[in-house]
């Protein structure tokens, strides 16, 4: 479960430990928190927004280009008797555009790679501030004491190769108050301005991932226009959507 794009919507995936019900456990649900604090679920069980096998006890982390990745969990009967149930290096999964898919749209178009240790329980994910994932731990029975850094195809430009990615070379110190205006300066291409190639600004709250549940973090979209050669964007003026506290700041350059 997490908070996603956009801030005020809260997402869920799969299933938890004990539910064995492959209508539970392969289903994807949104619900809209609405602005007097009412929440209502909805359940998505479409083909498109349905995960494409059974999972439980994974974790869900959203990305700097809005995608939400999943990593880990079990497929199969949870009960430890069931041989089946011990998959290990399960395939990771991104949501993008009400759909799962095992690959990334671009600029990479290849399958995502499996983790090489079985993580489900007791386990974490979470976003680094480099856009590169944090896989940690795994069940106790396992005595798993190892951890995963997964680097997305959105870092590479070709299957071996890191793509250039945008800098960050000028944004506030420390603070953004609420509904005042504040300017980025971007490095990218030569000959390139940030609003030429810059597709994407956004605030990222860290994770804090345990049990299948993300008890922290957020993606805050900053829309910006180009003024005096920097990108300008005005954080909201509404806390709950983006509440006090320490924020990522990426800028997103055509999925890099």
């Amino acid at each position: 479960v997490l908070t996603y794009a956009p801030a005020e919507t809260v997402m869920k995936a799969g299933g938890p430990y004990y539910i064995k019900d492959t209508d539970i456990t392969n289903r994807t649900a949104q619900a809209v928190v609405g602005a007097n604090g009412t929440t209502t679920w909805t359940h998505v069980v479409s083909a498109t927004r349905a995960l494409p096998e059974n999972r439980r006890l994974h974790q869900l982390t959203i990305v700097p280009d809005g995608r939400v990745l999943l990593t880990g969990g079990w497929k199969a009967d949870p009960e430890p008797q069931d041989p089946e149930s011990f998959f290990y290096g399960l395939t990771p999964y991104f949501f993008h555009n009400g759909t799962w898919g095992p690959q990334q749209l671009s600029p990479v178009n290849r399958r995502l790679a499996d983790d090489l240790a079985r993580r489900s329980y007791h386990t974490s994910a979470v976003l680094l501030p480099d856009a590169r994932i944090l896989c940690a731990g795994g069940p106790p029975e396992d005595d798993t004491l190892t951890a995963t850094v997964y680097s997305p195809p959105y870092l590479f430009k070709d299957a071996t190769t890191l793509a250039d990615r945008p800098v960050i070379t000028s944004a506030p110190n420390y603070t953004v108050h609420y509904n005042e205006p504040f300017y980025v300066d971007v490095d990218v291409d030569p000959g390139a301005t940030p609003i030429d190639s810059i597709e994407i600004l956004c605030l990222i709250r860290p994770g804090a991932a345990t049990h299948s549940f993300d008890q922290s973090q957020r993606y805050v979209s900053l829309p910006f226009t180009l003024t005096h050669g920097m990108l300008r964007t005005v954080l909201t003026d509404n806390a709950g959507k983006v509440p006090p506290g320490d924020y990522l700041l990426f800028a997103v350059r055509t999925g890099v």
